[in-house]
Parts: C-alpha cells; structure tokens; sequence
C-alpha cells in the first residue's frame, strides 16, 4: 500500500480515496478504470476528461473553444445568465454570474454539466472558464456579452454547425456502437465478480450486500435493470469506488483475470482524447451589435 506523503499530496488524486501507487504500478487497473470513466463522460455526453483517480478537468484548449463558442440567451434571473449552445442531441449549458459593485464590475463564465448517476445524487461539474474585471465600463453587462460571443437573437446562427461539438459527437456515436459488445461483457463481468467479494473480507460483504439491496430497490421501478448489463456495471463500479475498493480487487488473485478480459477486446481504442478539429475556429461575423445586446435590462 501507497503511504502517506504530504508533500506530494494532491486532493484531486484521491477524490475516491484510491491508492495511487496501486493504480500507478498495475496496468490492468489503469486500462479499467480509463474504461469506466470514458462510460461516464460518453453516457453523459461531458465535454472533459477523468483522470483515472475520477478527477474531472476540461483541458485548457478546450476551454478556449468554449469561451469562443457562439451561446444563445435563455433567461437571467438577478445576476446570474444562462446562455446554451445546442448541436443534435448535445446540450451544453453556461451561466454568466455578474457582480456589479458601484463601479467594481466582475462577470464570471461558467460551464455546469451533469453526471446522471444510477442510484445516489447527480453531479454538476462546474468549470469555471473565464472572468473579465473593469471599472466604470458604460455597458459592463453587453461588453460581456460580445466577449463570450452571447447572442440574444437566433436567426440562422442556430444552424450554425461547430467543428468542436462535432467532433465530439462523433466520439459518441463511436461509443454507442461499442455499447452492445460492452452490455454483453459487462453481465459477465459483474456475474464474475459478485462470488469473489465475499471472499474479500468485510468491504467486499458489504459491497455484496449493497449491491443487491440497490438492485432489488431498483427493480420496483425497472424490472429490466437485470438485462442493463451496463447499468449493473455502473451500479457495482460506484459502490467500489465509493468504499475505495478497486486497488483492492485489482490484488484479488481471483478477480484480476476477470477484469482483464473485460478490458481486452476494446484496449486499444483511445476514447479518453478529444482531438481538436485541425481548422482553427472561426464563427460567422457579426452583423451588429443589435445580436447580442440586451436593451433595458440593467443589473
């Protein structure tokens, strides 16, 4: 086991409590848990990348694009915005926080995406993407607007395609056709790995046992969640990870053969990387200023 080391210590490392140094040095753990992850950010359609310790994080890069990206208002309520940007069946939903203070004036864009989970609370991941101060600015509230590239009227930009969410689709569309041989591993991985927990002394019982109870629980309301092979998956992998057990079934004789077939037949497929579109971005110019400007509306 990794011991403690302050110095080195990282918070979003250990956001499941998991032991680095397990994870580091076992590569059949590393490939299932990048697995398991990219479920989670396909299914939920998320923007950025886990880490294989759950960290969440949109790169750097990807942040530019979506400062950038073309946004539609939908409402303000007080100081706060929420500006959309739509492609198919991707919804991605900004919010605009200002804080006007006699002439101190702050606005802060913020992406929030959701993590549909499959028994407990969702998650909101909130990445904060950028903030413009001034001073006394004459219209603080549509300068904003203009920065962020928030429009107030559709018109034809709504059709407006993004080599950015495209791609990113597409990544989806990848993953949706991997679903069926990922439902068939997925039964037989979890039907492997219920016998092994009891034997894996009191953490693996109770995650036996909590597992079943979720399951019967969930089964009142959707009798078809046993033929959910990846939703049965999903279940299991959050109970592990919330009682810190995967560096442990990863040392489990029994289990890790297990985990390694199911990690086999899509290893090599890279789903944890979203390439960037090789044309730099560009956006139909602006007509005037009328697009984006909020009349009458003063915070």
């Amino acid at each position: 086991m990794a011991t403690f080391n302050k110095k080195n210590f990282k918070l979003d490392d250990y956001r499941f409590g998991g032991d680095q140094e397990v994870i580091d040095s076992t590569p059949a753990l590393k490939d299932y848990l990048r697995i398991l992850y990219d479920q989670i950010k396909f299914e939920n359609k998320l923007v950025g990348d886990f880490s294989v310790f759950g960290t969440y994080k949109i790169k750097p890069e990807l942040q530019d694009f979506l400062i950038k990206e073309i946004k539609f208002f939908q409402w303000r309520k007080g100081n706060v915005v929420l500006a959309t940007r739509v492609l198919e069946n991707l919804i991605l939903n900004f919010k605009i926080t200002f804080n006007i203070v006699g002439k101190s004036q702050q606005a802060f864009l913020d992406i929030e995406e959701r993590e549909l989970r499959i028994d407990e609370n969702n998650i909101i991941h909130k990445t904060r993407l950028a903030e413009i101060v001034k001073v006394g600015h004459p219209d603080f509230v549509n300068y904003v607007y203009k920065e962020w590239n928030v429009w107030l009227h559709l018109d034809d930009l709504a059709y407006e395609d993004s080599p950015l969410l495209r791609n990113l689709l597409e990544r989806i569309a990848l993953f949706g056709a991997l679903c069926p041989t990922l439902a068939i591993s997925s039964i037989n991985y979890v039907s492997s790995i219920l016998p092994i927990l009891p034997k894996c002394g009191p953490t693996g019982i109770l995650i036996a046992n909590q597992f079943n109870q979720k399951l019967n629980a969930i089964m009142l309301t959707n009798p078809n969640i046993t033929k959910d092979g990846l939703g049965m998956k999903r279940l299991l992998d959050g109970l592990m990870l919330k009682h810190n057990f995967m560096p442990v079934l990863a040392g489990i004789k029994d289990a890790l053969p297990i985990m390694k077939s199911f990690v086999m037949p899509i290893k090599n497929l890279d789903m944890s990387t979203l390439k960037m579109p090789d044309k730099e971005f560009s956006s139909k110019a602006f007509k005037s200023d009328a697009k984006y400007k909020e009349k009458g509306r003063d915070l």
